[in-house]
């Protein structure tokens, strides 16, 4: 038998009535924790008020919301599916010969749908508030600035050393020889006034020293001369330019891959910014997948029994899951695994877990 349109749309109705007080209860209880957070972390800082962490958290709430987004409709499944279940009017729908597939069909198709919805549309928005989040966090709580821009012609550093800042442009950087190359560095005093300038064709990081190799040294107010080393005062290493870097979570699903690029052009590793696009691809399928989890907890006929402790189960498995997720997120974003692979487990495992459950309880 098909399902009728009647039907479906009673589905979605009530999944999407859960789904809307699951996000806001879950999100209540997330703003809490979030805002003591903040207040902790903001004491004793006298410029930093009431209004600005109030700012900087709604700035930050829409990304983080869309961290726990797997959880919120997996919840709503669960929630929707048992009380179906409680009414019996899911043992109804089945005696009628829907099947399973058939009653989850609809929903999961309205998960991908919020998933395409939150990578395409609200992931640009809420990037954007997180930049802005950082922004205020970095200047305010942290009192630091972004160091680091790149482009086509390479890229951009900024380092405080002591009572002078220098300004570091290199168009590519070999990090297993620790070499940047076609370097110009500029120096200016803590009122950016410009002090001196190096060119060089190469500069070797050397940990508390940049080793510049042939090039040109202008003093303010005097003639260019040449050098054949310099040694350079400064505390860059490899570790420090790659924390310089923007976060990931910083740029829209369309910019990701674009700004990847720009770091391999110079030489730098990109990993964690095709770890972030794959996992925000592989988070909207995802969203599916959790609606067919949940149903593998919580369409358990009342009769026998154990219900509640099968949801038990599944909140659990679902908390491990999220665990496992953390866990490829870390690998792929370190280089020890692929992004592609660590992307992707979780939600295969996940489906695979669900499908297999599944064809067991329709099949008997």
């Amino acid at each position: 038998m098909k399902i009728t349109y009647s039907l479906s749309k009673y589905l979605i109705s009530s999944f999407m009535k859960w789904f809307l007080i699951t996000s806001g209860a879950v999100g209540f209880i997330f703003s809490l924790f979030d805002l003591m957070e903040l207040f902790r972390r903001t004491s004793g800082k006298a410029d930093v008020g009431i209004g600005l962490v109030i700012k900087i958290f709604l700035f930050r709430f829409p990304s983080y919301f869309q961290e726990i987004l797997p959880f919120v409709l997996f919840f709503a499944a669960i929630i929707s599916f048992w009380r179906l279940n409680r009414s019996q009017e899911l043992l109804i729908i089945r005696a009628s010969g829907v099947s399973i597939w058939q009653i989850l069909a609809p929903l999961a198709g309205v998960a991908l749908l919020i998933g395409l919805v939150d990578l395409l549309v609200l992931n640009s928005f809420s990037a954007k508030l997180l930049e802005k989040a950082t922004n205020l966090e970095n200047k305010y709580i942290y009192q630091k600035q972004t160091p680091f821009s790149i482009s086509k012609n390479g890229f951009w550093l900024r380092e405080i050393v002591k009572d002078h800042q220098i300004i570091l442009h290199a168009t590519h950087f070999d990090e297993k020889a620790q070499t940047l190359y076609n370097v110009n560095a500029y120096i200016f005093d803590e009122d950016d006034r410009f002090i001196e300038r190096f060119d060089a064709k190469q500069a070797l990081l050397k940990g508390e020293y940049l080793q510049l190799n042939h090039g040109w040294h202008l003093q303010k107010d005097g003639f260019p001369e040449q050098f054949k080393t310099y040694q350079l005062k400064t505390n860059l290493s490899v570790q420090s330019i790659q924390d310089s870097f923007l976060d990931p979570k910083t740029l829209t699903f369309y910019n990701l891959r674009s700004y990847g690029a720009l770091l391999e052009t110079s030489g730098l590793s990109a990993t964690q910014y095709f770890m972030q696009w794959h996992a925000l691809l592989a988070r909207c399928l995802w969203l599916a997948v959790m609606v067919l989890l949940a149903a593998t907890f919580s369409m358990r006929p009342m009769r026998s029994g154990g219900t509640i402790k099968l949801i038990v189960a599944g909140i659990s498995i679902t908390f491990l899951l999220y665990f496992l997720r953390d866990i490829t997120y870390a690998l792929g974003s370190s280089g020890n695994l692929p992004p592609l692979l660590a992307a992707w487990v979780p939600t295969l495992v996940t489906a695979f877990f669900a499908t297999t459950k599944l064809l067991y309880s329709e099949d008997g």
